[in-house]
């Protein structure tokens, strides 16, 4: 009879725990590049308000137009920083669930044990990477609520100079009724030949 020994395996417990904390780094990946993409969004999106509360101070006639749309940005905004925190939390649960799919599933994976180890290594590096993307999205965050309320302090000093903006609008528009009015009159009473 020959002698053989087996080598030992790895325990089932540490290839599990390595496949989740895996799969943990990636959903984690994935949400820290959605709320950056967001994050970048707001601030162009603000950026745009700002530019468009700017042009209603310069131009009567155009006030009634941005006002509305610097409303509609701030709107907008609130409503993305609403959607980033339930998002980020919908992500938490996601991550929760894929770790106990993992623990489940990890009697078929002993084959990919050294893998695993070595994604964990670069998730705990990106996982790194994403709070310090996290922390600086708090600032921007604050940031854009800062500039949201100064948007909105503006936006109520162009009131007044819209509402009587508005008079001058209504004043154009019958004059400009009248010409048209005059227009069509001369039109028909031009002889045809």
């Amino acid at each position: 009879m020959s002698d053989t020994t087996s080598l030992p395996t790895p325990s089932k417990k540490t290839s599990a725990a390595a496949m989740v904390i895996a799969a943990l780094c990636v959903v984690m990946v994935l949400g820290a590049v959605a709320l950056g993409n967001k994050v970048r969004a707001r601030e162009a999106s603000l950026a745009e308000t700002q530019a468009q509360l700017a042009e209603a101070q310069a131009g009567s006639v155009q006030l009634q137009t941005q006002l509305d749309a610097a409303k509609n940005a701030a709107t907008q905004l609130q409503r993305q920083l609403a959607a980033v925190k339930t998002k980020s939390e919908a992500q938490v649960n996601e991550a929760k669930a894929a770790l106990a799919n993992a623990m489940a599933e990890f009697d078929a994976s002993k084959a990919e044990s050294s893998l695993l180890q070595k994604q964990l290594n670069e998730s705990k590096a990106v996982e790194d990477q994403l709070q310090t993307q996290a922390d600086d999205a708090k600032t921007e965050l604050s940031q854009l609520q800062k500039q949201l309320d100064d948007a909105n302090t503006a936006a109520a000093k162009v009131q007044a100079k819209l509402e009587e903006a508005s008079s001058q609008v209504r004043e154009q528009k019958l004059k400009l009724e009248d010409a048209q009015t005059q227009i069509n009159q001369l039109k028909w009473a031009r002889p045809k030949n």
